[in-house]
């Protein structure tokens, strides 16, 4: 893989796995040597700072996670809370009564 395949391949992880990635499961799963990691997710930042992306890319630990910024917390609990509040379709109730 190329550079630019490996930063892609790391993001797609991070974004596919929704939780912390521990960085042993990050460099196996990427084909990644664990110092080229750290690298490639300062990279990665680099890039969603300099694009003024809503992403990053937090170390827990020893190990990663994708994240909105902070800042856009308010816009995804509303959009969270849009989600439960709303009504079951037909289907679903009829599968919730089975």
């Amino acid at each position: 893989m190329s550079f630019v395949e490996n930063i892609s391949a790391v993001e797609a992880i991070l974004f596919a796995y929704g939780e912390p990635v521990p960085k042993a499961v990050l460099s196996e799963g990427s084909g990644i040597d664990q110092e080229s990691l750290e690298k490639i997710i300062t990279l990665l930042n680099d890039r969603y700072d300099e694009t003024g992306s809503a992403l990053q890319v937090l170390k827990l630990g020893d190990s990663y996670q994708l994240a909105t910024r902070l800042e856009y917390a308010p816009a995804v609990k509303k959009v969270f809370e849009t989600g439960r509040n709303a009504a079951l379709s037909t289907a679903s109730m009829e599968t919730l009564a089975v």
